[in-house]
């Protein structure tokens, strides 16, 4: 089996996060921006400008792009770098339910900032690490060694029919 792609859309909740979130940054280094200069602070605006660059790209760098499969792994491909999950360490895989995301929480994760992706938890599941740009046709694969991965391909229908493991 060659590289197949799936990509990773973002819903509308991470749309509005994202903007949302970039907007509200934005609306508050100017007030930052007015007083620092005119308090000749400049020094201040710049480090605060670059910190919170820094932050938006390191943010974005973790995000999930797209799933690369082929005959021997699942790649979860980020902004920067990307997982591989050997296919030989996959004890089982299935389609998530809404109701399963129910009192999910965040342990060390973003919770829409271009996406869901880091470590999560939830009564019904127990601990995972998510890779996803939406909140709905999620796919849970378990690995042999215990460890949990939520996915959000596009395309679920395409992803299970392809027989990723």
């Amino acid at each position: 089996m060659e590289d197949k792609e799936y990509k990773m859309s973002w819903s509308k909740r991470v749309v509005v996060i994202t903007i949302s979130s970039i907007l509200i940054i934005i609306s508050t280094l100017i007030p930052v921006a007015y007083f620092s200069i005119k308090d000749g602070k400049g020094s201040l605006l710049i480090f605060i400008f670059l910190f919170t660059i820094a932050l938006l790209i390191t943010t974005y760098g973790y995000s999930p792009k797209k799933i690369v499969v082929n005959k021997n792994s699942i790649r979860i491909i980020k902004g920067i770098g990307e997982i591989i999950i050997p296919k030989n360490t996959i004890h089982s895989y299935r389609k998530l339910e809404k109701k399963e995301m129910a009192g999910t929480i965040r342990r060390a994760a973003s919770g829409g900032l271009f996406g869901f992706f880091g470590k999560f938890s939830n009564p019904q599941i127990g601990k995972f690490n998510m890779y996803a740009t939406r909140m709905y046709n999620l796919v849970l694969i378990k690995l042999k060694d215990g460890e949990q991965i939520v996915l959000s391909p596009d395309n679920l229908t395409e992803f299970f029919k392809d027989n990723v493991y």
